[in-house]
């Protein structure tokens, strides 16, 4: 069951892909009113970043959690392809190219549709 903490963690990932930008753990940490230090703190935002990757699953969307990466490598932690595996969507070896196509799609899924404009008549 998603919380209210769960969904401020997603508006937080939603936020970023809009910009294009990831964040650290401790970056998102300290964005939801936590103490980025503290790895307990840090484990409770990864554990709403796992209820928010169920939730997207179960609703066709982008994992919004790969918004959100370490900093030695610049990916998510192994238990984000772990899940992704569980979850039936990762069925692959290259998991870093899973990972950027999810963060690509998430980036798109947040991008505002443009209208289209409208038809001008044709001169006379």
């Amino acid at each position: 069951m998603r919380t209210s903490f769960d969904s401020l963690v997603r508006q937080e990932c939603l936020r970023a892909a809009r910009v294009g930008h990831r964040l650290a753990y401790s970056e998102m940490t300290g964005r939801v009113g936590l103490d980025p230090t503290s790895r307990g703190h840090q484990k409770v935002v990864i554990d709403a970043l796992k209820a928010n990757m169920r939730d997207d699953h179960a609703n066709g969307r982008p994992y919004s959690c790969v918004a959100v990466e370490r900093l030695d490598t610049e990916l998510p932690g192994w238990k984000f392809v772990e899940l992704a595996w569980e979850l039936g969507r990762f069925q692959g070896n290259d998991h870093e190219g899973f990972i950027e196509a999810e963060w690509d799609a998430l980036c798109q899924s947040v991008q505002p549709v443009r209208p289209q404009p409208a038809s001008v008549p044709a001169a006379a």
